[in-house]
């Protein structure tokens, strides 16, 4: 094993519920979603995209900017930016989709991360596994900024976690 990776297998992933966090800053409601000049999505991931942007309105407040999918080959293009932050949406069927969709969405959010943002929908996921799954992914993932992780089911946000490597 190398030194970088035996470094990053060494550095510890903390992580802490910062739900109450998000709340006592929102402004429930208070918000709406902009569209970026190139924005093309299609139909079955505009609809993702606006219902779970829709969730986080209704909870927290914002603008959030759906930006255009153009960035050139091997650059990030993550879905949203809200609250100043860089976000990815993702929408796993399963926990194994849910690590690999975590996986990409950190990926994407790197630059200015917001972190990424988990929907259910009405996948019927008990709550400790997802975050057995969340948290397995992010103690092998090579983030360097703190990274916000929202995870919604049957259309409520149901907590948001804050996750630190130790570097």
């Amino acid at each position: 094993m190398d030194e970088q990776a035996e470094k990053q297998k060494n550095q510890k992933v903390y992580y802490w519920d910062v739900t109450k966090e998000y709340d006592s800053a929102a402004t429930p409601g208070i918000g709406y979603i902009i569209e970026a000049p190139g924005f093309k999505p299609d139909p079955a991931d505009y609809e993702r995209l606006k219902t779970t942007a829709d969730i986080i309105i209704q909870r927290f407040g914002g603008v959030v900017i759906f930006r255009a999918a153009n960035a050139p080959e091997g650059l990030n293009n993550p879905d949203w930016e809200w609250n100043a932050k860089l976000w990815d949406v993702k929408c796993p069927k399963s926990l194994n989709g849910l690590s690999k969709r975590l996986r990409h969405g950190l990926e994407q959010t790197t630059e200015n991360p917001g972190g990424v943002i988990i929907n259910l929908f009405s996948n019927d996921h008990d709550i400790h596994n997802v975050w057995r799954t969340i948290n397995g992914r992010m103690n092998v993932s090579n983030f360097k900024k703190d990274v916000d992780i929202i995870v919604i089911s049957h259309g409520q946000v149901v907590v948001v976690y804050r996750y630190r490597k130790n570097r």
